[in-house]
C-alpha cells in the first residue's frame, strides 16, 4: 500500500504538498480560512507555480476576472492608491505620514493659501509643499497654489509685484498697466 498523497502531522507541525511531494513546516502552507484546523494541498510556493501556469494558459479568463475584480474593487484600489501616493509623497519629502495628518488638521483640511479643499480632479489629497532650498516643510497646498508659487519661482518679491498688478484700479477696471 502506497503512503497517502498528503501527510499532515500536527504533532510535527508538518505536512507534505501534492506537487512537489516534500515534507514541509505547517506555516508553509496556506490556512483554509472557511475550515477550522486545515491548510492547503499545496505548498505557497507550489501554489504560486500553479498559478502562474494556470494564468498563462488561459490569459483571457485571467485578463476578464482580474478586470470584473477592479470593477467590484474599485473604492478599494483608489484607497490603496492614496495611501500609497501618501507615504511616497511624505517619503520623498523628508516627513512622516503623522507630521503630514497634523499638518492637515492644523490646516482644517484645507489649502494653506487659498484656505479651499483640493479642487484638482485627480487629485485628492493637499499637496506637500516645501522649500526648494533648504528642503524644508512648509505647509500643505493644493495642487492650484502649489503650481502657481512653482511658476513664480517661490520667490516672494515676484508674488507681491503680482498681488500689487493685481490690486492696481486700472487692472480692476480693465485697463492695461505696465508694472514698474
Amino acid at each position: 500500500m502506497s503512503a497517502p498523497r498528503t501527510v499532515t502531522d500536527l504533532s510535527a507541525q508538518t505536512k507534505r504538498c501534492s506537487r512537489c511531494r516534500e515534507v514541509k513546516a505547517l506555516d508553509e502552507f496556506r490556512r483554509i480560512k472557511s475550515k477550522t484546523s486545515q491548510w492547503a494541498a499545496q505548498c505557497r510556493s507550489c501554489e504560486r507555480l500553479s498559478l502562474r501556469e494556470s494564468r498563462s494558459r488561459n490569459p483571457d479568463r485571467t485578463r476578464a476576472w482580474s478586470r470584473a475584480w477592479r470593477a467590484k474593487n474599485r473604492d478599494r484600489i483608489l484607497a490603496h492608491d492614496s495611501e500609497r501616493w501618501l507615504r511616497t509623497a511624505c517619503e520623498r519629502n523628508g516627513i512622516s505620514v503623522e507630521d503630514y495628518n497634523d499638518a492637515l488638521s492644523r490646516q482644517g483640511g484645507l489649502c494653506a493659501i487659498c484656505r479651499q479643499p483640493q479642487r484638482h480632479a485627480t487629485m485628492r489629497r493637499l499637496v506637500i509643499d516645501h522649500d526648494h532650498f533648504t528642503g524644508a516643510f512648509r505647509g500643505l497646498l493644493c495642487s492650484n497654489c502649489n503650481q502657481a508659487l512653482g511658476l513664480m519661482g517661490d520667490d516672494p518679491d515676484l508674488l507681491r509685484q503680482a498681488a500689487a498688478y493685481l490690486a492696481a484700479p486700472d487692472v480692476q477696471q480693465g485697463r492695461l498697466r505696465v508694472v514698474e
